[in-house]
């Protein structure tokens, strides 16, 4: 059932369809939004930037959902009239409503231009922008984890949060340089200067029993991302310190009456001191575990 200010939209002829690679009629339900304001700042004369991830520098901007769906009436003319009946509803809107979904419920406004294709004998395909500006940040109970030495965020394993990972990508390369700044008359000029920012890229699938189940594996990892402080990845067997400016996007959502499955990009910065490097050790119990401070951070030996 999907309701926009307490309106069916069944009412209006609305028939909630299948987003792009989904079987369901929403996306960006689950996107954890990119920050707001300045997230680091780069030094001219030092390796990489300074990442501002202390609890007051962090700041969220909303996210974009959209609602896929057929539009179905005797024929195009009543299409018409119902199009403009709709559009007259959200004209007179005055300030954010709910829009209701199996999926949860959000408060949203009518960002962008309704895109809707006539096809024939009165159904159009119709695509609905939604704009949630104040988007919820989770606060989940965490999966319990110690296992820096397997793949995972902050010692948790992937596989705690129903993830298992696609691809990763970037990981290997040195990152660009800074901006040059000189002057030269004549020729092509140059300046030697530091490493830029590293960013690395994630793909996750997320396999659960259910929405519900999905939907929480997801918001766990959220609620690390969006905590303060730097997180500890291991993506590919070796440990960075990385935090998240840009979030992450879901798609490929799929949900069936006995398995719920979605496929997560992640983009995360790291820190210029977050690899471990073939003379640095991680400290472990006799289990192999890794070893934390108070702040949760692996104890790296030189």
């Amino acid at each position: 059932m999907y309701k926009l200010n307490d309106i069916l939209l069944s009412d209006y002829g609305f028939i909630a369809s299948q987003a792009p690679n989904s079987n369901i009629a929403v996306t960006g339900v689950l996107d954890m939004p990119k920050r707001m304001g300045k997230t680091f700042h780069s030094w001219p004369d030092q390796h990489g930037v300074e990442p501002y991830v202390a609890a007051s520098e962090i700041m969220f901007e909303g996210r974009d959902i959209k609602f896929y769906a057929l539009l179905k009436s005797a024929d195009r003319s009543s299409a018409v009239y119902r199009l403009k009946a709709f559009y007259k509803v959200i004209n007179a809107f005055t300030d954010l409503v709910d829009f209701e979904t199996p999926y949860g419920t959000f408060e949203v406004y009518v960002k962008e231009e309704i895109n809707v294709d006539y096809l024939s004998e009165g159904w159009c395909k119709v695509m609905i922008p939604f704009r949630e500006p104040v988007a919820a940040v989770p606060n989940e109970v965490l999966p319990t984890g110690n296992q820096y030495n397997e793949l995972g965020l902050n010692g948790i394993p992937f596989k705690s949060f129903g993830a298992l990972v696609k691809k990763t990508d970037k990981n290997l390369n040195r990152p660009g340089t800074k901006k040059q700044n000189f002057s030269v008359y004549g020729k092509e000029g140059f300046e030697l200067t530091k490493e830029d920012l590293q960013k690395v890229h994630v793909d996750l699938v997320f396999i659960h029993d259910s929405f519900s189940d999905l939907k929480t594996g997801i918001a766990q990892f959220h609620t690390i991302l969006a905590s303060e402080g730097l997180h500890h990845l291991n993506m590919d067997m070796t440990s960075r310190q990385v935090w998240a400016i840009n979030g992450f996007n879901v798609k490929n959502i799929k949900v069936f009456s006995n398995k719920a499955v979605a496929e997560m990009r992640c983009e995360l910065l790291v820190n210029d001191r977050g690899y471990i490097y073939e003379n640095e050790m991680q400290l472990v119990d006799n289990n192999g575990d890794a070893i934390a401070d108070n702040n949760n951070n692996a104890i790296i030996i030189n």
